[in-house]
């Protein structure tokens, strides 16, 4: 079990570390408070590992910049909201340009 964005990904809804999990053998995480308590605690909002990291990618494919090594040395949080779910870089950029927009990134539930 890789567990690669170990720390990373946070749940705005109920403030817990979301966790790895294997769905439908798709490395996936999701809220541990929806996890440990259920429905009536939080929400369902998966996310799958390979989108997130064909996201990352592109961010640093878009800036110009070579990824090796741990993705936290480049990834500060990602956080996740019922509207979708934004990526925090250490290189002080989002995962979306326009500000305005809360979340740009649609997590399909």
């Amino acid at each position: 079990m890789a567990n690669i964005l170990k720390g990373l990904i946070k749940c705005t809804v109920c403030n817990k570390n979301y966790k790895y999990k294997l769905e439908r053998k798709q490395p996936s995480y999701v809220c541990s408070g929806f996890a440990n308590y259920g429905k009536d605690f939080c929400r369902y909002y998966p996310i799958k590992e390979h989108e997130i990291i064909d996201i990352i990618n592109k961010h640093f494919n878009l800036t110009g910049t070579r990824v090796e090594g741990n993705i936290a040395n480049f990834v500060k949080r990602i956080n996740v909201s019922e509207k979708g779910y934004k990526i925090y870089y250490h290189d002080g950029l989002s995962s979306i340009i326009d500000e305005s927009v809360e979340y740009g990134i649609k997590v399909r539930y």
